[in-house]
């Protein structure tokens, strides 16, 4: 059986078709952009709405690291200015003789895996994970995309969550009492599902159920583990 859903994170993808995915597998690497200006025309020493004569690409055009951009030859001598790094060139302006390339580039922060299973199917945002049986459930006022282990507890026994018990957890809870939400993120939860409303949740992975008539089937689910689609607001509870 397979279950399809996407995620947001921003950054680039790290896995593969074919791979088992655990917790601790990395997900997404972030990417990071930037723009360089390249002040041609002073570097070259001509005017500034000259630039298009010197220049070897047009806006919209890949430059690679290294590669020659523009130039100017002239009867004994000639120059060249090359590109520092690759990337997109978004601007090219007369005014100024500048031009600007946009640049990405791979940083060290790396965004875990939020679910387990084999990897089926990729397809820009969206991952088809091969499992053994599964449920769907819609979902609104969806913070974040989340998953984890599934973990049930009622609003008086919260309280005795600890950091050891809610690593790759999600909770599943009738309701918060007011600060519950914030501790338990702190403790590392991965995120928490209700039935009643949320007042307080901004910056806390959340979610609830959409159906409040589903909760009894939701909260004794025999399945193991939980996705949380935010795009499609859709809650995935699965089993490997």
């Amino acid at each position: 059986m397979a279950i399809t859903f996407s995620i947001s994170v921003p950054g680039k993808l790290q896995l593969t078709v074919g791979q088992t995915v655990e917790f601790d597998t990395p997900l997404v690497r972030t990417v990071t952009k930037d723009i360089i200006r390249l002040q041609i025309a002073l570097e070259l020493g001509i005017p500034n709405d000259k630039i298009f004569m010197h220049i070897s690409k047009i806006v919209g055009d890949t430059v690679e690291a290294n590669e020659i951009l523009a130039s100017k030859k002239s009867t004994f001598s000639s120059k060249q200015i090359s590109s520092p790094r690759s990337g997109t060139i978004t601007q090219i302006d007369h005014e100024t003789g500048s031009v600007f390339i946009e640049t990405s580039s791979e940083s060290s922060g790396v965004t875990k895996s939020y679910f387990e299973g084999v990897v089926h199917k990729i397809n820009d945002s969206d991952i088809t994970l091969d499992v053994k049986s599964s449920n769907q459930y819609k979902l609104k006022d969806v913070v974040g995309d989340f998953g984890g282990e599934v973990v049930y507890r009622e609003e008086l026994h919260l309280a005795d969550l600890t950091e050891d018990d809610l690593k790759n957890k999600v909770i599943f809870t009738e309701s918060v009492r007011p600060g519950e939400m914030v501790r338990l993120d702190v403790l590392g939860a991965s995120g928490t599902i209700t039935k009643e409303d949320i007042n307080e949740k901004e910056g806390v992975n959340s979610a609830e159920v959409e159906d409040k008539n589903s909760w009894t089937e939701v909260s004794s689910t025999k399945h193991t583990h939980c996705i949380v689609d935010k795009k499609n607001a859709t809650m995935y509870l699965y089993s490997l």
